[in-house]
């Protein structure tokens, strides 16, 4: 069996198998087979180089996706807090300094600000704000108005515990 003959194109480097059609261009040279393995030992150790590179990369990547997560959340909470300034604002109240989240979370999980949120009746919530703090809440006063100062009031109080 003859042995197997190969061109290599001028420019490119690329290897390909001889044929008489191919020979006869002006950017093919023929080449030998330990031009060939040559090559194919130094792509090798090309390609083992650039997976240890590759491999030392990751970590560097896999900090940089946490990161990024965490700015996504981080930028999240601020759009959060600036929607809470703006509609504070419209409606003419003051924004006030963000709580601690721990703080948060224990008024979040209060059970007496959780029934309140739920009472659907003004005189409801009225009553609870004249029993539990001894204001005298007017007639004509919204239910959403009520429930937020009721929630202000408990809330004021655990944080003063």
């Amino acid at each position: 069996m003859p042995e197997q003959r190969y061109l290599r194109q001028k420019g490119t480097g690329r290897i390909i198998i001889w044929t008489e059609i191919q020979s006869q261009r002006d950017d093919m040279v023929e080449c030998t087979m330990d031009y060939v393995k040559t090559r194919r030992d130094a792509m090798s150790k090309k390609l083992a180089q650039a997976r240890v590179e590759l491999e030392s990369t990751v970590p560097v990547s896999t900090e940089l996706t946490s990161v990024s997560r965490e700015l996504a959340e981080i930028e999240k909470e601020y759009a959060d807090v600036q929607e809470q300034i703006r509609i504070k604002a419209s409606t003419g109240e003051a924004p006030t300094e963000p709580k601690e989240e721990e703080q948060q979370a224990e008024i979040d999980k209060d059970p007496e600000i959780i029934p309140v949120k739920e009472m659907t009746k003004t005189q409801d919530i009225a009553l609870y704000i004249t029993s539990e703090f001894g204001e005298v809440v007017g007639k004509k006063v919204d239910i959403e108005e009520l429930r937020a100062r009721a929630i202000k009031l408990r809330t004021e109080r655990i944080m003063e515990s």
